[in-house]
């Protein structure tokens, strides 16, 4: 399970100021969340529009150990 969410924040997550935070599309909300449930279902999911068009789901946390 670590290693898939590993791979899946390498190519679809980023890393700013400590803060790691996954973003996917709207047809991959059950993927953030799951994300969530594996790190912790306090977290949030954030909704996005782009464009009044584009719709995109992120979760973020900020953990020193795994920003590194």
């Amino acid at each position: 399970n670590v290693q898939y969410w590993l791979g899946i924040l390498a190519t679809d997550g980023t890393i700013f100021k400590g803060r790691i935070t996954l973003g996917l599309q709207e047809q991959d909300e059950k993927h953030i969340d799951k994300f969530i449930n594996f790190i912790s279902s306090s977290l949030n999911k954030k909704k996005s529009i782009k464009d009044d068009k584009f719709i995109m789901y992120t979760a973020s946390f900020r953990n020193k150990e795994v920003a590194e």
